[in-house]
């Protein structure tokens, strides 16, 4: 029994000796949450994180719009039918973890972003309330992906292909934008 409590306390040990702590700091261009090597940054008026940085420069370009996600609620999509996204803070709420609270009419955002330096990954998940009196019920959820600055000789794997396929960059044409259905975007 107590060779099953030490290996467990070790496996325990070993798996949060991987999680990275990161930084939260303000600039000018917004917070930005991760490590020197890898970050991604808040919009200061939306709170959405738009741009992912590796060793300090932009990989991931925010988008041109200030519609970073909406919400289809009675058959209507809330920030394309005019509610502007407004920031509410954005807190770490673990070491490796940072957590942006947004609003949107009578919804709540808290769009999650658990980093991984090392590998430079982003993991993002999101906590959608209604903040309204009666019931709702969400009819669709739309994001609003960065741009990527794409290598000419590169293959690329995209969002909502399965099963995946590799997409050469001489395939691709400049300013196209991929998705998995209609998009709500003003």
């Amino acid at each position: 029994m107590a060779r099953w409590i030490v290996a467990l306390w070790l496996a325990v040990a070993v798996a949060g000796a991987g999680a990275q702590e990161l930084t939260l700091r303000e600039t000018p261009q917004g917070s930005v949450c991760g490590t020197e090597q890898f970050a991604v940054r808040f919009d200061p008026q939306t709170g959405w994180a738009g741009e992912v940085l590796c060793d300090g420069q932009v990989v991931v370009k925010a988008a041109d719009t200030p519609q970073a996600f909406d919400i289809l609620h009675d058959a209507k999509w809330v920030t394309g039918a005019g509610a502007k996204i407004e920031r509410l803070g954005v807190e770490r709420v673990a070491p490796d973890t940072a957590k942006s609270r947004m609003k949107a009419g009578e919804w709540s955002v808290d769009a999650c972003l658990q980093l991984f330096p090392e590998r430079r990954m982003v993991r993002r998940w999101f906590e959608i309330s209604w903040l309204g009196a009666a019931d709702a019920k969400i009819k669709g959820f739309w994001i609003q992906g960065g741009v990527l600055p794409l290598n000419e000789s590169g293959g690329y794997l995209l969002p909502a292909h399965y099963p995946p396929h590799r997409t050469a960059a001489t395939e691709l044409v400049a300013n196209r934008k991929s998705g998995s259905g209609s998009s709500p975007i003003r």
